[in-house]
């Protein structure tokens, strides 16, 4: 019995000390090169050329302080054909493993990005380490030019694009889209692919970073891209207005006016002969923020006012917006989508010429807009 007991023992222990073993096949952040950012450029002959801008993991042993972020930047660069192929090709310069799980963004050059990108990015739908939420950008110039590029705000360029796409989330002047939206557009039938806009500005010969604009794709080609005020109606249609400032003049002041709410739809309506009419309801809370003079004028008076001329103006962004994207012929939508949700038994017969529907479809958009505070203040003193 004793001897039993004592075998029970002996397997119990042997099972917990296997479970504390950690992961048998992991591997060291120290022994690996992490790739921060990715650049992919139009080359001769058809080929690619990949800009790598990896960071070091390491750290300095003197004085037990990190390296700075300058010194632990690595940038490679390879013209090839296949991305895995050029990866693979960096491990001559390298005596450490490149690992791609902490990739921040994948920018493509302009030209890049008109002569498609579908091919560029099989490797990093493929690849088990690379993450479905990095972030896709164009440059207006190179992809090469953007991630050699340190600025004062940020020594990791890739590090830095990420950081500031998250503040335009404040700004609602610029999409945000990852590998996954971008993929998922690909994929469909219909709905075209957009992905941000990003160039460098160097006024005072300090180079920055400046995300602004929307870049759109027909399929998986760069056909066109959109301003700062297409984009933001486009981020209205879409109901990615969750915040943000609009800017108006009313009774001939300049007011500047807080988003507090948005909430948005696409409808589209379908008629026998085959009509599209696509309806976009709008709702929008805005809460008054700043007003250079509002003598003579009350709350009740101002609000109505401000009411109407923020409807007018978001009305107008979207209409413009879709318009441009009907000279494009890109449903970035997914109009079409939701018009074979919601016919599927017409959608076979008008599957194929969707691009000349939706090119001739008519957009009705419906503002609904309230002012629900003026801030600590009704009207302006002094």
């Amino acid at each position: 019995m004793k001897r039993k007991k004592y075998i029970g023992v002996f397997l119990a222990a042997v099972l917990i000390l296997c479970s504390c073993t950690g992961c048998w096949g992991s591997k060291e952040l120290t022994d690996m090169v992490q790739i921060i950012g990715t650049g992919l450029d139009n080359a001769e002959n058809g080929q690619t050329k990949l800009t790598v801008q990896a960071g070091s993991a390491s750290t300095s042993k003197s004085d037990n302080k990190k390296k700075s972020a300058e010194s632990q930047i690595i940038l490679y660069q390879k013209t090839g054909n296949g991305i895995f192929d050029m990866v693979r090709d960096i491990t001559h310069e390298s005596n450490r493993r490149l690992f791609i799980g902490h990739n921040q963004c994948i920018v493509f050059g302009k030209e890049d990005a008109q002569k498609g990108v579908k091919n560029q990015l099989d490797f990093f739908l493929r690849d088990s380490e690379a993450r479905m939420d990095v972030n896709i950008l164009v440059s207006d110039s190179t992809a090469e030019e953007i991630l050699s590029t340190q600025t004062e705000d940020y020594d990791m360029p890739a590090v830095g694009i990420k950081q500031l796409l998250e503040m335009q989330q404040a700004n609602a002047e610029s999409v945000s889209t990852d590998l996954m939206d971008f993929s998922l557009a690909l994929a469909s039938e219909t709905t075209c692919p957009v992905a941000s806009m990003i160039h460098l500005s160097k006024s005072n010969g300090k180079p920055r970073f400046v995300v602004s604009g929307t870049a759109v794709f027909k399929k998986d080609k760069l056909v066109g891209t959109l301003d700062e005020e297409k984009t933001r109606g486009y981020l209205w249609a879409m109901n990615k207005m969750k915040n943000g400032v609009v800017n108006i003049q009313s009774h001939s002041q300049p007011v500047c006016l807080e988003i507090l709410g948005s909430r948005a739809a696409i409808k589209p309506v379908l008629q026998a002969n085959h009509h599209l009419t696509v309806h976009f309801p709008i709702s929008v809370k805005l809460g008054i923020r700043e007003i250079k003079n509002q003598d003579g004028i009350s709350y009740d008076e101002l609000s109505k006012q401000l009411e109407q001329d923020v409807s007018h103006l978001i009305q107008k962004k979207i209409s413009d917006c879709f318009h441009e994207t009907q000279l494009y012929g890109t449903d970035i939508y997914g109009v079409g989508k939701l018009v074979e949700e919601k016919y599927p038994q017409d959608w076979d017969n008008i599957k194929d010429k969707w691009d000349t529907l939706y090119r001739n479809s008519i957009p009705e958009v419906s503002v609904e807009v309230k002012v629900k505070d003026s801030g600590e203040i009704s009207k302006t003193y002094g």
